[in-house]
This record gives structure tokens, sequence and C-alpha cells, in this order.
């Protein structure tokens, strides 16, 4: 799925907070270059900055040093060409899933019709949901909305902030299935951040594991038959994840 353009660069990147007398090194020195049509999986203990990075690569959160890149352009602010996928979901629950579908098109003035929607609901199984309300949906449900929110915005970029980590094993991985099939019709980059081994050597054309002690990059795994038929239950797959596990393990 790599193709020769580069998409997103970011250079050198740092982060770190006041922490009293002192400051904390969240992380430094990051490195990522992200081509069209490329996946990447972000792994780390607990508290090593991978959701920090995120939001930095979303210009939410303003990094200490170092730049960002969108084609090619410097950029520090949110970008339409960027999308956020939360493990909340995002959905204000006073709207209806309609509503909540609609949102992001709404405060950016992108017009969709109907039959936009109605298809993106059928690719994403949530047909006949329409007027009911957040807290009426299952967790998948919820995720498959907000997905649906994301993709009528037809960004170049996907970020994942642990979309799938509070859903049952099997909502899992439907989610993840789904995510694939998405990246390969629509061509879409992503980058998706997760504690999971399996997840991440499932969805990560490369993977990347950041250090626990502020280290930033601390090894890059290539995972070059992620997109082949059934490679979940590949010998491949299971090397790889023993593989991250070790890398995981090393870097703590």
């Amino acid at each position: 799925m790599n193709s020769s353009k580069n998409l997103l660069k970011v250079e050198n990147l740092s982060k770190v907070f006041p922490n009293g007398d002192r400051e904390k090194v969240v992380f430094s020195g990051i490195n990522i270059d992200l081509a069209e049509g490329e996946s990447i999986s972000i792994a780390g203990q607990s508290g090593c900055g991978k959701t920090t990075l995120l939001l930095i690569m979303a210009g939410l959160t303003a990094p200490t040093g170092g730049t960002l890149s969108l084609n090619g352009k410097i950029y520090s602010n949110p970008s339409s060409d960027i999308a956020l996928v939360l493990q909340d979901y995002g959905l204000p629950p006073w709207k209806t899933v309609e509503d909540n579908i609609r949102l992001g098109a709404l405060l950016q003035n992108i017009p969709v019709s109907d039959d936009e929607i109605n298809d993106l609901k059928s690719h994403l199984k949530i047909e006949g949901l329409d007027h009911l309300y957040p807290h009426q949906l299952s967790g998948g449900q919820r995720q498959r909305v907000a997905i649906a929110r994301i993709l009528l915005l037809k960004p170049k970029l996907l970020l994942l902030d642990e979309p799938f980590a509070a859903l049952d094993a099997l909502t899992r991985e439907r989610l993840q299935k789904l995510l694939l099939n998405i990246f390969r019709q629509r061509g879409l980059s992503f980058i998706i951040v997760t504690h999971d081994v399996e997840e991440a050597s499932l969805l990560g054309e490369r993977i990347m594991v950041m250090d626990s002690n502020g280290g930033g990059i601390s090894a890059v795994i290539d995972n070059p038959g992620f997109l082949s038929e059934g490679y979940r239950d590949t010998p491949e797959f299971f090397e790889r994840i023993k593989q991250l596990r070790e890398v995981l393990k090393a870097s703590d």
C-alpha cells in the first residue's frame, strides 16, 4: 500500500511538561515519515506519551520542539485533512445518530448528499439507527457512528487513539477488519495508537515502539504482510506479535 508521495513528516519532535521545580520529558527526537496509503501502529507502555504524540499530530497540542508537515507544508493547528478518532467516541449524547453523523460536515460546511450518507451507513452496518441516541447504542455501534462522521469529512489522514480498547474481543476484531477494509477501499493513511500487541501487529504496515523513559521511538518493525488475506491466522502474524513483545520489554 505504501506509495512514494510523502503525506506526513514529523521532524525532531519533543514534548516537555512542567513538573514542579523540574520538567518532565514526555518524549524527544521523534521522526516519522508517513506516505500516502500507508499505516503505522504506535505501541508502548502506559505513560510513554503515545496519546500526547497523537494530539500534537492532530494540531490540538503544541510540541515543545520540532516541526510537523502535511503535504510539504508546516502546520501547528487542526487541519481538515486530518481527522482524530477517540476511544470515547466523541458523540454528543443529546444528538441522534443521524445528527451525530452529519455534525462534522455541518461544522465544516462540507456538502454531503443523502445518498452518500446512506451508502456510508450501509457500509458500516448502522442502518436503521437514525433516531436513536448514543446511550441506546452498543459500544461497537457508537464507534461505527463516530467513524461514519469522520469519513464524511474525507480526510487524508486518520489518527486513532486506542479506538477499540473498551470493546469486547469479537466486536474489536470486527472493527479492526472494518478499518482495514476502509484503508484498502479509500486509500486513507492512518496512524493508530494502541497498547495491544495483537492490534498493533494487525493494523500497522510499520510498528513504532515508544520508549517509556522519554526517549522517543526506540524501535521500528516492518510488517509487510499485514494486508495479506487471513493474516491474523498466519505464522508470520504470531511471529510479529512475539517480536513486538520482546521489543516492548526491552524498551520498558
